[in-house]
């Protein structure tokens, strides 16, 4: 399986917020960027989609299962027309990195000897976080009630 992040800014977001592109596209169920990493990732692929708002990030887990030929929603907010789009089943909501969820993420990237810090970085998330993805879907889907 495949795993990538894509991070909303809000240099190039509707109404210049993060945070609206990554609730606009959870509405949708559509992730889209310009970056190569969503465009190579596969049908079935996991990408965790963040942005942040006011120093909080905010994240959601999806599944990628269609390649869209194009889509105008973020433009038609305000924002960018994204080279690469894909309509995708949310496997979470979204979910403000809490401290709390930050020290679970930390925890279960720590036992599996990763850096906590790439999990959500879009330039450096890959596929080795995968099984630490599935535990914290778990978890967030659970509210947060870590299973031992």
């Amino acid at each position: 399986m495949s795993l990538c992040c894509i991070s909303y800014t809000d240099a190039w977001s509707a109404g210049h917020d993060a945070l609206t592109d990554l609730e606009l596209g959870a509405l949708h169920s559509i992730v889209g960027s310009n970056s190569t990493r969503l465009k190579n990732m596969p049908i079935g692929g996991t990408v965790i989609i963040t942005a942040e708002k006011d120093g909080v990030r905010h994240f959601t887990v999806v599944s990628l299962i269609k390649a869209l030929d194009s889509c105008t929603l973020w433009a038609n907010a305000g924002g960018l027309t994204w080279d690469y789009n894909f309509a995708y089943t949310p496997l979470t909501g979204i979910h403000r990195l809490t401290p709390e969820l930050k020290a679970i993420r930390d925890r279960l990237c720590t036992e599996a000897d990763l850096n906590p810090a790439v999990l959500m970085n879009s330039r450096f998330c890959s596929a080795k976080y995968l099984d630490v993805v599935k535990k914290l879907v778990e978890i967030v889907n659970q509210g947060l009630k870590e299973s031992h």
